[in-house]
């Protein structure tokens, strides 16, 4: 972490690749006949996107939540090609034993960004003694690295801001930094909620964020409000995958043993029909919270392919 943010991205993408990857050999495996290597296959990118989340960042939970979603649309779209032996496999795979990142538990990881500024802005103190303007010039640069680019080119630039309510010094960036301390605390307490208690306290809390007085609070806090969200929707997906491995196995009753975590009692389900072909069944966690309908669509027969979840579910796949 004390080499800077920034470091910890270069991982990310050559990971949820090897998810992607792994959706493909799961595909060839079960077209040679060889659903060992399927399994295999499509649990080691699963421990993968667990792994990935162990440094306790943000980014590396939400990396998570989207290898988990593969591994699911994996399973959905390849339902009617798994064995019984295989599902049961996948459905252990799915519960663990490695334990899945959370946005609260990245909470107080990411808070450390915190002291990664303050130490780089008190080594440019040193390195300026006397030479305020130079230090703030040194601040700019790190913010921009932060954000990713020039802020100054950002429509929704905040280094104005910064410099504004830090009265254009450098203690005064340090002092903007570690008042957050208290939202994190509250952001933490918050993540915690089941989604009902969540609903009810995030909109208020959104709104304090939106009228803080603190540019870096209206800055940093907004990207958890969506990925909790996102977390909603990757417990309901995994659930979801269950479920249908339940009704596969053991029919009604094993689909009503599996609970809907964000809702109350069992997903809602339906046949599904494409083209006019029955090929298999939908369920839904009854939460659109990331834009659309979080469902997934088994499929048990082969045909013209469709989409088996997001937005275009349902749908013939996009060139």
């Amino acid at each position: 972490w004390g080499a800077g943010p920034e470091t910890l991205l270069t991982h990310l993408a050559p990971a949820k690749k090897a998810s992607q990857i792994a959706r493909l050999r799961v595909m060839w495996d079960l077209q040679q006949n060889e659903e060992t290597n399927a399994c295999t296959d499509l649990l080691a990118s699963l421990v993968l996107g667990r792994n990935i989340s162990t440094d306790r960042s943000l980014i590396g939970v939400l990396v998570q939540f989207a290898m988990e979603r593969i591994v699911c649309a994996t399973v959905a779209e390849n339902f009617n090609h798994l064995s019984a032996e295989a599902l049961t496999q996948i459905a252990q795979g799915l519960s663990g034993p490695q334990p899945r990142g959370t946005v609260a538990d990245a909470g107080p990881t990411e808070n450390y960004t915190k002291y990664w500024f303050t130490n780089r802005i008190g080594e440019l103190q040193t390195a300026n003694p006397g030479n305020d303007a130079a230090v703030m010039e040194g601040i700019h640069h790190l913010w921009d690295t932060f954000v990713g680019g020039a802020d100054d080119q950002n429509p929704n630039n905040k280094w104005r801001e910064i410099v504004k309510a830090s009265g254009g010094t450098s203690e005064g960036v340090i002092k903007l930094f570690v008042d957050m301390d208290p939202w994190y605390d509250r952001m933490i307490n918050l993540q915690r909620l089941p989604l009902p208690q969540y609903e009810a306290q995030q909109k208020e809390f959104g709104m304090q964020i939106t009228n803080s007085a603190n540019p870096l609070v209206r800055a940093i806090f907004p990207a958890y409000r969506n990925s909790r969200s996102r977390e909603f929707a990757a417990e309901a997906d995994l659930a979801m995958v269950q479920a249908a491995i339940q009704y596969k196995l053991h029919g009604q009753a094993g689909f009503n043993s599996v609970t809907n975590p964000i809702g109350q009692g069992p997903f809602s389900f339906q046949r599904f029909i494409f083209d006019g072909v029955d090929r298999g069944f939908e369920l839904s966690a009854d939460y659109n919270g990331i834009g659309y309908p979080e469902v997934f669509i088994f499929q048990e027969t082969d045909g013209p392919p469709f989409v088996v979840f997001g937005k275009n579910a349902g749908k013939t796949p996009e060139p």
